[in-house]
């Protein structure tokens, strides 16, 4: 057992000390990842800091043929009021339907003329979305506004015709003036939504979300680093494969690993310090690449080191089993 072992690290150190006279590829095999992730996180740091407009910007037409009407102001000015879209207002449908038909805004919005007389009268009525076809993502985005704006709009126009209709059944308003009549509609619908939004805001039943353990999500910089430095860490850990399959093809061509195999060693320690002297080498660039995001970027490394060491034994053992395979699959190192 102990002479397996002494094999095994033997091979192993023979494999690493001709790793080390490929400077070059060491080199690329362990600073480029390390140098593609800063630049990448550097850049994606420099933009968010730098950014004071939104994630998302969609132009949009807007035409209020309402413009009299108190429903087609609260829907203009709604609109006007969302950071994500960039309004702007004309005067005719046809002025809006040409910049969406020239491609230069995602949606034309057409509010129209008896929009607030519908809703005052309970009647159907409709707001028409002209959406760019080329700007399916953003056509969907302002659709999905639309339907949030509509729908707070719809409670309003359902809830004034709910109290019109109360006071006409129950006679109360009988032989008084419109305007004391339309007095009594307006606080009556004030004192109602103002009761609706007060529930909103301070639900009987509440619904908190946190994690198992009750910690803090971390913010987006430590988000982002902890999918981007690993995922990087991984591919490069598998480029060993293009590094361990010719090398061990290039002794089979050169006659070294017959004479190794004629050697008084187990065939298992040849093969076991081979994948150990490149299971070391990828467990060294998960260290660099982990140490200078941890340290340099901030990234965390989550609640469970032993499951961490584990796993980068795991990627290494794969990739150095999937170098192996490629090598006793193919005729030649090209």
């Amino acid at each position: 057992m102990m002479s397996t072992i002494y094999y095994t690290l033997s091979v192993a150190w023979k494999e690493i000390q001709l790793m080390l006279r490929e400077r070059g590829a060491l080199a690329v095999y362990l600073l480029l990842p390390l140098l593609l992730s800063s630049l990448m996180g550097g850049i994606n740091i420099m933009t968010n800091a730098e950014e004071k407009t939104a994630a998302i910007l969609l132009h949009v037409c807007l035409v209020n043929q309402d413009a009299d009407g108190a429903y087609g102001i609260e829907v203009a000015k709604a609109l006007q009021s969302i950071d994500e879209l960039d309004v702007e207002v004309y005067e005719t449908a046809a002025q809006a339907e040409d910049r969406v038909a020239k491609g230069e805004a995602a949606a034309a919005i057409i509010i129209p003329a008896d929009f607030s007389k519908d809703i005052y009268d309970y009647t159907p009525t409709a707001i028409d979305v002209i959406v760019d076809p080329g700007q399916a993502e953003g056509a969907s985005i302002v659709a999905g506004i639309m339907n949030q704006v509509v729908a707070e709009v719809t409670i309003w126009g359902e809830v004034q015709y709910g109290i019109r209709a109360v006071l006409d059944e129950s006679g109360a308003l009988a032989g008084v003036s419109a305007e004391q009549r339309g007095a009594v509609e307006a606080q009556t619908l004030g004192v109602v939504m103002t009761t609706l939004n007060e529930m909103r805001r301070t639900p009987a039943i509440a619904v908190a979300s946190e994690d198992l353990e009750g910690a803090q999500d971390e913010g987006w910089i430590e988000a982002f680093f902890a999918m981007m430095f690993p995922a990087i860490t991984v591919l490069f850990i598998f480029f060993g494969v293009a590094w361990l399959a010719p090398n061990l093809l290039k002794e089979r061509e050169a006659g070294t690993l017959r004479r190794l195999l004629a050697a008084p060693i187990p065939r298992g320690a040849i093969i076991a310090g081979k994948m150990l002297a490149f299971m070391l080498l990828a467990c060294v660039q998960v260290v660099v690449m982990f140490s200078v995001a941890h340290s340099g970027f901030k990234m965390p490394l989550g609640r469970a080191p032993l499951t961490l060491v584990v796993l980068t034994l795991v990627v290494a053992f794969v990739a150095t089993a999937l170098g192996l395979m490629v090598a006793a699959l193919a005729k030649t190192s090209k």
